[in-house]
């Protein structure tokens, strides 16, 4: 059964007057045909009623995860501590600045002349 909020809610999207109508009329129908459904299922003796197992209602999302979160902090801190002892010994120099002292000295007196 649609409630106010639903209502409101598709006026909110857009919907017209005309189509919330038709909507609440197919849940109507779809009511209908549940609760007929049901009303046979239960008026046959001969049939037994469906039991819902709990296995079978818990939700998909209630897998185990047996993923060791620990163990790849662990890994991650090793990982990050190993690439920042690299970065700490890297060359950054570029070939610009490879110049040598005679160069630099050669350099400065030319701008002074």
């Amino acid at each position: 059964m649609m409630t106010i909020g639903d209502i409101v809610a598709l006026a909110k999207a857009g919907y017209k007057p005309a189509d919330v109508k038709e909507l609440i009329e197919m849940t109507k129908e779809e009511e209908k045909d549940i609760a007929d459904t049901s009303n046979s299922a239960n008026d046959d003796p001969s049939e037994p009623a469906a039991e819902v197992s709990p296995s079978a209602s818990a939700a998909p999302d209630e897998t185990e995860d047996d993923t060791d979160y620990k163990a790849l902090y662990e890994q991650a801190k090793k990982d990050l501590a190993t690439a920042q002892k690299e970065n700490v010994n890297k060359d950054i120099s570029s070939e610009e600045d490879n110049q040598s002292d005679a160069d630099i000295i050669k350099d400065l007196i030319k701008e002074f002349m």
